[in-house]
């Protein structure tokens, strides 16, 4: 089955800015607390995974994985 174009556009975009967002969560976490000085390191770690489990779902909606439907708007 052919991806339509826009799925295609979206997932690619999907991919970027959660790669940017772990990145964030992990390499820049100093930055974050300095900026938010509530946030704990257990609340970078849990949106850290949050990103990472939706970077899976958005891999299974790219291979036509019906899990990937179930997964995605869960970690959003």
């Amino acid at each position: 089955m052919k991806r339509p174009v826009f799925l295609t556009i979206w997932l690619g975009f999907l991919t970027i800015a959660n790669i940017y967002s772990l990145y964030s969560y992990t390499l820049g976490a100093a930055a974050i607390t300095r900026i938010f000085p509530a946030m704990t390191g257990m609340m970078l770690g849990l949106y850290a995974l949050l990103v990472f489990v939706n970077l899976v779902g958005v891999y299974f909606l790219w291979t036509w994985k019906i899990v990937g439907f179930y997964i995605r708007p869960v970690a959003n």
